[in-house]
């Protein structure tokens, strides 16, 4: 069998990456209903998440990895084709499917803690298993081994980018951002509450800030006349 040439592979990693950081950045800033798209383009995705999207793959994908590591053994993909397990799965698949699609739903519905978000991740991963046996992905990774743990790695980054979006959103709407504005060391003049005025992020050269008490989201022109000081948030843990 031919192997796939590299332009193959590139021109699959370069949407999945800005299906990735779209997830993110539409996750993190649509909980504050803010449209990203309204301040920069789609050029821009990418390089807006990157580091908070590397902080959490670093954090979550070793995990997911050594899982995969101690499990490849005793469950290959494909290789328990011929034993009852394998023979209900592959009889099954679609209600086994619905199934998953079907909790996915009920956690994202029912679930009122943010950590769903990681379940639903986990649970939108398995939904790598049918796709294992498609044409197009069985020619661009021919080994079984690798194609099922590679795609069932990249379902669930797709899943973590906008659980991570949404954690780190929850995050600062619930007084634990990673930075609050230090008000009486910078040079503005905001009239709100200085113990509660938190970072959210640099917005096509606006400080975006929220303020807790009132769950305001505020734009601050970023010019050489506003100095922000940001120190760290002790609730942040």
């Amino acid at each position: 069998m031919k192997e796939p040439s590299i332009t193959k592979y590139i021109s699959f990693a370069t949407p999945y990456a800005f299906v990735v950081a779209s997830l993110y950045l539409f996750a993190f800033w649509g909980s504050f209903k803010i449209n990203i798209l309204e301040f920069v383009g789609f050029s821009d995705l990418v390089r807006l998440s990157l580091y908070p999207l590397a902080i959490s793959l670093i954090l979550y994908l070793p995990g997911v990895a050594l899982s995969k590591l101690i499990t490849g053994n005793s469950l290959p993909p494909g290789g328990g084709a011929d034993k009852a397990i394998g023979r209900f799965g592959l009889k099954h698949w679609r209600f086994l499917v619905a199934i998953d699609i079907v909790i996915i739903f009920a956690v994202a519905l029912f679930l009122k803690r943010p950590e769903k978000w990681i379940v639903i991740a986990a649970f939108v991963s398995f939904l790598s298993t049918p796709l294992t046996h498609l044409d197009a992905f069985v020619a661009l990774i021919p080994n079984p081994r690798a194609r099922g743990s590679i795609l069932l790695l990249l379902i669930f980054v797709l899943g973590l980018a906008f659980a991570t979006g949404k954690l780190q959103a929850y995050a600062i709407t619930h007084g634990r951002a990673a930075y609050l504005v230090d008000i009486q060391s910078s040079d503005i003049q905001l009239d709100v509450d200085a113990s509660g005025l938190s970072y959210v992020g640099y917005l096509a050269d606006n400080y975006v800030l929220y303020e807790n008490a009132t769950r305001r989201i505020m734009f601050v022109k970023g010019t050489d006349k506003n100095m922000f000081v940001l120190k760290p948030n002790p609730k942040d843990s």
